[in-house]
């Protein structure tokens, strides 16, 4: 089969690799089947113009098979990408996979009809299975229901969802397909803004978190299991990644890295055994819980320069209600060791969490300007398909007036009990403004930005976030795409 995995446009300032469809392209190379990777942040064109671009994109690698990502905070991108798709290639068999369809399950051809197939969960094991079941000229209704993940319509109408897969060995498919998404050819858009050296790229080492937390969906896509690459694997791949594409940064993009000492300690020993250089930190947070003072310096030893942490809330009965299994106290605790040991963490923040009042979102405030924190992100709540929080929203009826179109840090999706809109909205700029126009704050945060190659795709990254002017997005690579 030829497949084409497409990751479609999105109004986002983050643009890194797709490593998820990395995985899958390695994987179904391994099945025999030939894949092409088309990323729609890197098409080029205006903002209006991208869906042609990606359109183009994709015929050139004559598909039979085309494949999207899906995420839920593009939710009316993809459905446009997907009607442009079914018009262009109407013989195309079309599957949709990632995050939003593994939340939303049976759910996925209400919301997108265009699509043939869906797949929930870690894909790897499942779309290859399924490629070869539809190569197969005489293939049967039967022989899908043993792949892992797959999402389909049964004969009389019903939908199936297949039960999902949770590999152990995660290094079976090889690194990712980084032949068809070299991090060189991607622009200076980071996780943090501000980093040590480009090219970045993104990679994983684990996968799974065992903990609750009730906004986070990640048990849907990689489950409640930690699973751990083995290690030379993981130091392979970073060579490669140095040495092949000049990757100057790794950004560890793990749900919880850190959960176990003893295998951060395994990747040191061999990052050390080998004297690869690189900078490195986890983009995607760390759990406070899981660090110590002998943890900390040997990640610092082999070029781990900052941290990033999930803290979420300055309320303990905020945490208590997200279920977070973290205080106040063993926050103050653990971001006072960092700074003893030379590090000045940026850190994450909820505000308007359905519990919250105007009185809470002050204490996370007051909270965060008490900590030794170099940046802090006010992330506004979104419910994420698949999360808890978002099934309770349901079954309660607080989700009726969800607006996809909004499923964003900067943006309100749903009606708030304690707050409205235009309220939260207002306590997100307020409390970024009170936070980074201290003094120090802002002069350090400012040299490095200055320093970073980078200002002004932060400095407009900064602008939307507090103004809120819509259809952001990244431009992709032409500068047509500026004047949008």
């Amino acid at each position: 089969m030829k497949a084409c995995l497409v990751r479609p446009y999105s109004e986002t300032f983050v643009v890194s690799p797709p490593f998820g469809l990395g995985y899958l392209a390695s994987a179904a190379r391994l099945a025999g089947h030939d894949v092409a990777i088309v990323d729609g942040l890197l098409v080029g064109g205006s903002l209006r113009g991208h869906l042609a671009n990606t359109i183009e994109a994709i015929g050139a690698s004559e598909p039979g098979v085309i494949g999207v990502q899906a995420f839920s905070c593009d939710f009316f991108i993809v459905g446009q990408l997907l009607d442009a798709i079914r018009g262009t290639f109407p013989e195309a068999l079309l599957i949709l996979g990632g995050a939003h369809p593994s939340g939303v399950r049976a759910g996925i051809f209400n919301q997108f009809p265009q699509i043939d197939f869906a797949m929930a969960g870690e894909g790897e094991i499942g779309f290859a299975m399924w490629l070869d079941e539809m190569e197969k000229p005489d293939r049967s209704q039967a022989s899908l229901t043993d792949i892992p993940g797959l999402i389909y319509r049964t004969p009389d109408g019903r939908v199936a969802v297949n039960q999902v897969s949770a590999e152990e060995d995660l290094d079976q498919w090889g690194q990712p397909a980084w032949d068809l998404m070299d991090p060189r050819i991607y622009p200076k858009a980071p996780h943090q803004g501000v980093v040590k050296g480009f090219p970045v790229a993104p990679i994983i080492a684990t996968r799974g978190c065992p903990f609750k937390c009730t906004f986070c969906s990640v048990l849907t896509v990689t489950g409640r299991k930690p699973r751990y690459r083995d290690v030379t694997k993981v130091v392979d791949e970073i060579e490669l990644l140095v040495n092949k594409y000049g990757v100057k940064e790794i950004h560890i993009q793990d749900d919880i890295f850190t959960l176990s000492k003893r295998f951060v300690m395994r990747f040191v020993d061999e990052v050390k055994r080998r004297g690869v250089k690189f900078h490195w930190f986890c983009s995607s947070g760390v759990r406070l819980g899981s660090l110590d003072e002998e943890l900390i310096r040997a990640m610092d030893e082999v070029g781990c320069y900052t941290y990033t942490l999930a803290i979420e809330s300055g309320s303990d009965k905020i945490l208590k209600d997200m279920d977070k299994r973290l205080t106040t106290a063993e926050t103050r605790e653990k971001v006072a060791l960092l700074n003893r040991m030379g590090h000045r963490p940026s850190a994450f923040f909820i505000i308007g969490f359905p519990t919250e009042r105007r009185e809470d979102v002050l204490e996370t405030l007051r909270f965060a300007m008490s900590l030794k924190l170099r940046r802090a992100h006010f992330s506004i709540f979104y419910p994420l398909p698949g999360s808890i929080e978002y099934e309770r929203l349901k079954e309660t009826g607080e989700l009726e007036e969800l607006d996809w179109s909004k499923l964003k840090s900067e943006n309100v999706a749903f009606r708030h009990k304690h707050m409205s809109a235009r309220e939260l909205r207002f306590l997100q700029r307020y409390a970024f403004l009170r936070f980074h126009l201290r003094p120090r704050i802002l002069l350090t945060n400012l040299w490095e930005i200055l320093n970073s190659g980078n200002f002004w795709f932060i400095a407009r990254r900064v602008w939307v976030y507090l103004v809120g002017s819509g259809g952001a997005g990244w431009p992709g690579r032409s500068s047509d795409a500026l004047r949008g």
